[in-house]
């Protein structure tokens, strides 16, 4: 009798351990103890569960996964970071969601970049390959790390590129500290820092006048998410949001002290 996929997936998941070591070399039952710091007992009862259902070689006393194997590992663990990724995007549109009131439309009808694997800094690259190709920038920032400091620092040099952005108190002393003077000109000081969202946010626009709405979400380590977003409906909410936070500001250049480190300077933050 065949086992069923419920089976056969259930014996996945117990013995990933031992599984995962065998899908890429042969290892004898004293080396998987030794691997997998386990009693000898539970290797055997391991192995037989993988031989009931087929999914492993035995040659010499060498154990490996058989073709079988290593395509319902490969399946299993395909799958596994599907659900992974997708429960990871539920989160970024709860969070933001809950955070800051951004209409539900904005964000389900999006696309989420998340760091993966062999990408960790992909939410990052993908904003500034974004900013690389457009020529006007609308940009609203809770904290400024160095590498967006960096990226608006090129963006600026060009003398087509058109830049407003909005920065807490923080964020202009640390444009200060680089004396950046294109980019302070550019800047609006806000000095109720309430005012300005835990996202980041922008509207962009290309040179055949496409807009997109993107928004960026930190964490400690800087760039950790980014929604985008081009349909006109999120667009117009970025651009409205943003003459909102705009309007309610006070653009000075005085520079007005933090009453203590928040701990998002930019020295602190070296993405």
């Amino acid at each position: 009798m065949e086992p069923s996929s419920e089976e056969v997936l259930s014996i996945v998941i117990q013995r990933q351990s031992i599984i995962q070591l065998i899908s890429t070399d042969s290892y004898t039952k004293p080396q998987l103890v030794d691997q997998l710091d386990v009693s000898r007992s539970t290797v055997d009862r391991a192995l037989r569960e993988l031989e009931q259902y087929s999914l492993m070689n035995k040659n010499d006393s060498q154990y490996t996964l058989n073709p079988y194997g290593r395509f319902i590992y490969q399946t299993c663990i395909y799958y596994h970071d599907v659900i992974k990724k997708s429960l990871e995007l539920w989160d970024i549109r709860n969070d933001i969601h809950s955070s800051g009131q951004v209409p539900p439309n904005v964000l389900y009808d999006s696309e989420i970049f998340v760091p993966t694997e062999s990408i960790p800094d992909l939410p990052a690259k993908k904003l500034f390959e974004m900013i690389e190709s457009i020529l006007s920038l609308h940009l609203v920032l809770p904290v400024l790390t160095y590498r967006i400091y960096d990226n608006l620092h090129q963006f600026v040099s060009d003398e087509d590129s058109s830049l407003e952005l909005i920065l807490p108190p923080e964020g202009i002393q640390s444009l200060r500290q680089f004396e950046d003077e294109r980019c302070i000109e550019e800047s609006t000081l806000i000095t109720d820092a309430t005012n300005i969202p835990p996202y980041g946010f922008g509207v962009y626009e290309d040179a055949d006048r496409n807009k997109q709405m993107n928004i960026i979400i930190f964490s400690n380590n800087g760039v950790c998410g980014l929604i985008q977003n081009s349909s006109r409906m999120s667009t117009f909410w970025g651009e409205q949001k943003y003459e909102n936070i705009n309007h309610s500001s006070e653009g000075t250049d005085e520079i007005v002290e933090p009453a203590e480190s928040s701990g998002n300077e930019i020295s602190e933050i070296s993405e």
